[in-house]
């Protein structure tokens, strides 16, 4: 697999479930793990367990959560278009 496919591959699998680790996304992208940590350190994207902040209370976790879910994207990528729109005076 070209280097390119490879990003796309992972990238496909970070943006799927981030919160999986780097092992269980290179099985799933069919690369090797140190591949996957490198591209999501590159692209300042977190893996594992901790992609959400641990100051969110359960209820806002969870429903930033589901907005994620539902935008098919990560949750921090889905908090940070929530503060730009809120930032912007868009709501949402």
């Amino acid at each position: 697999m070209a280097r390119g496919d490879k990003t796309r591959a992972i990238l496909r699998e970070l943006d799927a479930n981030p919160r999986r680790s780097s092992s269980e996304i290179a099985r799933a992208a069919g690369v090797e793990s140190h591949f996957v940590r490198s591209i999501a350190s590159r692209r300042g994207i977190s893996i594992g367990a901790e992609t959400c902040p641990r100051t969110l209370s359960r209820e806002n976790r969870d429903w930033v959560r589901r907005k994620a879910e539902k935008a098919g994207v990560c949750m921090t990528q889905m908090i940070d278009t929530l503060i730009t729109e809120l930032r912007l005076g868009k709501g949402s």
